[in-house]
C-alpha cells in the first residue's frame, strides 16, 4: 500500500514537472515574439529607435534565466526542507527493541532455542504472521525451515535476531528470555547469511573480516566457506577489489564470503536464510559437509527451498501460513507422505531430468 502510494505521488510530481517546463518554455517564446512583433512596429513608425529595440530585445533574453534560475532554486529549497523534516523524523525515532542491561549468568551458552507458543503479526496488520510456535533446538542441533514463500520461515529467524519482539509467546535463547539478553551480547552470538548479501566496496579480506584484526582462522573459514578454488584464482587473492556490492563476483561468489563472514565470528548460532540459493547442488553439499564437520558446538538453522539443504538435519520443521504443519528427521517426514514428501519427490524428479537432459 506505501510502495502503491509512493509511486502514485512520483507519478503526480512527474506530469507536474511536465505541463510546466513546456509551459514555461511557450510563455518565454510568446514574449520574445510579441516583443519583436510590438518593438518591430515602434521602429518602424519612429517612436522608438533602433538601438533601444535591441537593447531592450537583449536584457529581456538576459532575465529569462534568472527567471527560471528562481523557480528551480525554489524547488531545490521545497525539496530540502521536506527531505530534512523526513530525516529529522527518523532520527527522532525510538526503536521498539530495546536492550537489556548486561546481568550476571546470561553471558552462559547460548546455542539452546525454545519457542513456546509464540506468535507474531506486523504492525499495522491483524494477521498473524507466526501463530502458535512451539519448538525446542539443543545446542550442537541443526535444524531446518522449509515451506513455501511467506510461510513465516524468515520471521522466524527475525525473532532471533530480535529484529521484531512477539506479540505473544516465548522465546528462550541459552534458557534466559530473549528479552533479557543485551542485544549487542545476543547478535555477536549469531551468524546471519540471507539470499541478497551486502558487500562492501573494498577487498574480499576486508568483506570477511568485517573491521577486524587480521584472524588467524580466516584461511580456515574461507575452506569451509568453498571460497579456496574461487579466490586462488583472483589475481590478487583475498585482497582482490570486489567492487560496489560485490558486483564483480558471482551470486554464489557473494554468498559465500557472507558465509565466511559469519563464520569468522565463530557463531553459537548459525542462521543461513537461503543462503546457498545461488549454488549448485555439490557445492551445497560440501559447504554444510564442511560446515557440520568444523560447527559441532553451533546450533544452525538453514532456510531453504531445497530439500537437499535440510537433508541431514537433525529435525526438520514445515511451514504454511505462519505454523508449523509437519516436523521431524528426513525419514519420518517422509513416511508422513505430506507436503515435505510431495516436495522431495518433485525435486528429485527434476534433478533426474536435468541429468538425462
Amino acid at each position: 500500500k506505501l510502495n502503491h502510494q509512493y509511486i502514485q505521488k512520483n507519478l503526480h510530481v512527474t506530469r507536474m514537472f511536465g505541463i510546466f517546463t513546456p509551459t514555461m518554455v511557450f510563455v518565454i517564446g510568446v514574449a520574445a515574439m510579441l516583443s519583436l512583433w510590438l518593438g518591430g512596429k515602434a521602429v518602424i513608425t519612429g517612436s522608438m529607435s533602433l538601438g533601444s529595440f535591441v537593447a531592450f530585445n537583449g536584457y529581456l533574453m538576459l532575465l529569462s534565466w534568472p527567471m527560471m534560475g528562481i523557480g528551480y532554486v525554489f524547488n531545490l529549497t521545497q525539496k530540502g526542507m521536506t527531505a530534512m523534516v523526513r530525516i529529522q523524523e527518523i532520527f527522532a525515532s525510538q526503536s521498539q527493541i530495546k536492550s537489556s542491561p548486561l546481568v550476571e549468568g546470561v553471558c552462559g551458552r547460548m546455542g539452546d532455542i525454545e519457542f513456546q507458543g509464540l506468535q507474531f503479526h506486523y504492525q499495522g496488520e491483524e494477521a498473524l504472521s507466526l501463530k502458535g510456535i512451539d519448538l525446542k533446538i539443543y545446542q550442537g542441533q541443526t535444524l531446518g525451515v522449509v515451506g513455501v514463500v511467506g510461510a513465516g520461515k524468515t520471521t522466524l529467524a527475525q525473532m532471533l535476531l530480535r529484529i521484531h519482539n512477539p506479540t505473544s509467546g516465548h522465546l528462550r535463547v541459552g534458557g534466559r528470555s530473549i528479552n533479557e539478553i543485551p542485544l549487542e551480547r545476543l547478535r555477536d552470538s549469531i551468524g546471519y547469511v540471507s539470499q541478497e548479501p551486502f558487500l562492501f566496496s573494498t577487498s574480499i579480506r576486508d568483506n570477511i573480516l568485517l573491521g577486524r584484526e587480521y584472524a588467524l582462522e580466516l584461511d580456515e573459514v574461507v575452506k569451509v566457506a568453498g571460497l579456496s578454488k574461487d579466490i586462488a584464482r583472483f589475481p590478487d587473492r583475498l585482497d582482490t577489489m570486489i567492487g560496489e556490492r560485490g558486483v564483480s563476483l558471482s551470486g554464489g561468489q557473494r554468498q559465500r564470503v557472507a558465509l565466511a563472514r559469519a563464520l569468522i565470528k565463530n557463531p553459537e548460532i548459525l542462521i543461513l536464510d537461503d543462503a546457498f540459493s545461488s549454488l549448485d547442488s555439490d557445492t551445497e553439499e560440501e559447504i554444510l559437509s564442511n560446515i557440520q564437520n568444523q560447527l559441532h558446538h553451533t546450533t544452525t538453522l538453514i532456510i531453504s527451498h531445497r530439500l537437499s539443504s535440510v537433508r541431514n538435519a537433525d529435525q526438520t520443521i514445515v511451514m504454511a501460513a505462519g505454523q508449523i504443519i509437519e516436523q521431524g528427521d528426513h525419514a519420518s517426514l517422509i513416511k508422513m507422505e505430506g507436503f515435505y514428501a510431495n516436495l522431495f519427490q518433485n525435486q528429485v524428479l527434476a534433478r533426474e531430468m536435468e541429468i538425462l537432459l
